[in-house]
C-alpha cells in the first residue's frame, strides 16, 4: 500500500480553498433538453449536435426525443446514440443521447446514461417508472418544466426513497414561477438542482434564448459532466454569460455540510457581459429568506455567516436589472441529529467523543466512540456521502453492520463500575469502505438516542470528517 503524504495533501487542500472551491472546476454552459425530427421536432441529431456546437457555441447538448416516439421506431434510438458518439469530442464538444419519458398524467422526465428505452406502459404508472430507472442504474434523471403542464406533477413531487432520490439529481428552472417547484422538491425532501434548458422543437439549438444549464466539472468531457450532475454541481441561468457558485462551510453546493448555528456561505455571482445583480436572496426550507443583499453593480465575491436554522437545504436566486434570472444549487445540511428540541445536557453522555484515525485514510478507518457513564449504550453509527447519502451503518438495535466490525477493548481500564453494572467507556469500530465507493469525503456520525442500560434517557450525536483515498 503506497503511504499517504499528509502534507502535500494539507497543502493542496489550503490552496483550493484559498481560491474558492470552484477553483477545481472549469465552467460549462449548454442544453440538456432538446428534440429532433424522430419525435415532434425537426432535422436529425447530427444536424442537431452540429448547430448547438457552430452556431450557438455551446458546450454541451441533448437531445432527448420522446420515448413514446421512439419505441416504435427503435432504429431513430440506435441513430441517435450512433450520432452522439460521432459528435462527442473530448475537450472541444459534449453530445448527449437521452430520451424524454413523456407521461400525460405525471409530467414528462429526461432519462440520461442508459443505453436502453424503458416500457411505455410505465408512462401511465410513475412507481414502475421509479423502479425501472432503479433497474437502469447508473441511469439519471431531470424533472422537465414543472407545472408547465396540467398534470400531477410526479404526484407532488412526492419523495418516494434515498435510493430513487439519488438517481434523480436535476430539475428544470427556466422561469421564474418554476422556482415554487424547486422549493417543493427540496422541501420533500428529494436532492436536486436546478438547470434551464431550452426544450427544442425547432432547429434553434442554442439559439433559441439566452437560458443555460450551467455545469462545474473536471474537464469537457461526458464522464466529467455526468459526475458533476450526480454531484449537483450546476445552475439554471437566463442569462448566457452569468455564474453562481456556493459554499457552505467550505463544502461546495450540491454537496451536504455538517449543520453548525453559525455557517460561512461563500457566495460568487458573475457575469461574462459586465452585468450587475438589482436582488440576490438566500433561501431556506419553506422559502423562508434567509439572507437578502442590497443590489450589486459588478461581479461579487463575498463571505457571510448565517444561521441556517432548522432548514435541511439552502440556494442562491439572484435577478439583473433585465429581469433574467439565475438559481443555484442547494447546499444541503444533515439533518439535526439532535430534533428540533434541545435535549437537556444531564441525558447526555458525560465526556462524549468521537475520534477517526487515521485520517486521511487508504483502506479502512477507526472510529472510537468514548463517553464516561453507563447510558453510552445503545450507539448508532453511521457513514454519509458529501451528497448526504448514508453508505455504512452500525444499526441501533445492536447487531452488526456488514461494514463495521465493532471490536470492545477487553481492557479493565476501560468500563467504569456502578455498583454491580459495568458499562463501556470506549468502543471501536473499523469501517472498511464497499470497493464501490470512490475516494472522498465522507462523514461520520455517532448518535445516542434511545433508553440506555442504565434507563436514563441519552440523546447526544458527534460527526467527523473522514477522507478516503484509495
Amino acid at each position: 500500500m503506497k503511504p499517504i503524504n499528509n502534507t502535500k495533501i494539507v497543502l493542496a487542500l489550503t490552496s483550493i480553498l484559498a481560491c474558492g472551491l470552484n477553483a477545481q472546476y472549469s465552467l460549462f454552459y449548454g442544453n440538456l433538453h432538446s428534440h429532433t425530427s424522430y419525435s415532434d421536432g425537426v432535422e436529425t441529431p447530427d444536424i442537431a449536435f452540429a448547430y448547438a456546437r457552430d452556431a450557438a457555441g455551446l458546450d454541451f447538448l441533448a437531445v432527448t426525443d420522446h420515448m413514446e416516439h421512439l419505441v416504435p421506431e427503435p432504429w431513430n434510438w440506435v441513430l441517435a446514440k450512433n450520432s452522439a458518439e460521432d459528435f462527442n469530442v473530448d475537450g472541444a464538444f459534449v453530445a448527449i443521447a437521452g430520451f424524454e419519458w413523456s407521461s400525460p398524467i405525471y409530467n414528462h422526465c429526461n432519462v440520461f446514461n442508459t443505453p436502453d428505452l424503458l416500457s411505455v406502459s410505465t408512462l401511465w404508472d410513475l412507481p414502475d417508472f421509479y423502479s425501472d430507472i432503479l433497474d437502469a442504474q447508473p441511469a439519471f434523471v431531470q424533472f422537465n418544466h414543472p407545472g408547465e403542464d396540467v398534470t400531477l406533477n410526479w404526484n407532488n413531487l412526492a419523495y418516494i426513497s434515498p435510493a430513487v432520490d439519488s438517481a434523480f439529481p436535476l430539475i428544470e428552472v427556466k422561469v421564474f414561477e418554476q422556482d415554487s417547484f424547486y422549493r417543493m422538491a427540496l422541501d420533500s425532501g428529494w436532492h436536486v438542482a436546478p438547470v434551464a434548458n431550452q426544450d427544442n422543437h425547432s432547429a434553434n439549438w442554442g439559439t433559441k434564448n439566452d437560458s443555460r444549464a450551467g455545469i462545474w466539472a473536471t474537464a469537457l468531457t461526458r464522464e466529467s459532466l455526468f459526475e458533476a450532475i450526480k454531484s449537483r454541481r450546476v445552475f439554471s441561468t437566463q442569462d448566457k454569460n452569468a455564474s453562481v457558485w456556493l459554499e457552505l462551510d467550505e463544502t461546495p453546493m450540491g454537496s451536504t455540510a455538517e449543520r453548525r448555528s453559525l455557517m460561512r456561505l461563500r457566495i460568487i455571482l458573475d457575469d461574462g457581459g459586465g452585468e450587475g445583480w438589482s436582488s440576490i436572496t438566500v433561501l431556506g426550507a419553506g422559502g423562508t429568506t434567509l439572507l437578502a443583499l442590497a443590489p450589486y453593480p459588478s461581479r461579487l465575491d463575498t463571505t457571510i455567516e448565517i444561521n441556517p436554522g432548522s432548514s435541511n437545504w439552502i440556494y442562491l436566486k439572484a435577478v439583473q436589472p433585465d429581469g433574467q434570472w439565475i438559481w443555484s444549487a442547494p447546499c444541503f445540511l444533515m439533518p439535526d441529529p439532535l430534533g428540533e428540541t434541545e435535549p437537556n445536557p444531564s441525558d447526555r453522555p458525560r465526556s462524549f467523543g468521537l475520534d477517526v484515525s487515521p485520517n486521511p485514510f487508504n483502506s479502512a478507518v477507526k472510529i472510537t466512540l468514548d463517553g464516561v457513564g453507563a447510558h453510552l449504550a445503545p450507539a448508532l453509527v453511521e457513514v454519509f456521502d458529501l451528497n448526504g447519502r448514508r453508505v455504512a451503518q452500525l444499526p441501533d438495535d445492536g447487531s452488526v453492520g456488514t461494514d463495521f466490525t465493532p471490536a470492545l477493548n477487553d481492557v479493565a481500564d476501560n468500563y467504569e463500575r456502578d455498583g454491580a453494572s459495568p458499562s463501556p467507556t470506549t468502543r471501536c469500530f473499523t469501517w472498511t469502505p464497499d470497493e464501490t465507493l470512490p475516494s472522498g469525503v465522507y462523514f461520520v456520525r455517532a448518535r445516542f438516542d434511545s433508553r440506555s442500560l442504565s434507563g436514563v434517557e441519552a440523546s447526544g450525536a458527534s460527526v467527523k470528517r473522514v477522507v478516503y483515498l484509495k
